[in-house]
């Protein structure tokens, strides 16, 4: 699992969204497919999911493994 605290960013775009307490991390800006960075100690680490919004809902994605 992925600390609280640690940074991730979805590649292409600058924002950063922090990990919480329960592994979640909020993203903006996603497309059909997308890619996250996870800023870790020992260096980053990807991962890719897609993703189909649902008008008036929050979709929720995941789990996720980092490689």
């Amino acid at each position: 699992p992925v600390r609280a605290g640690t940074a991730v960013r979805l590649e292409g775009g600058t924002d950063r969204a922090v990990v919480g307490y329960d592994g979640r991390a909020f993203l903006r800006g996603l497309s059909g497919s997308n890619m996250v960075a996870v800023e870790l100690a020992e260096g980053e680490c990807r991962a890719s999911f897609d993703y189909v919004a649902e008008p008036g809902r929050q979709v929720v994605i995941g789990p996720l493994a980092c490689l």
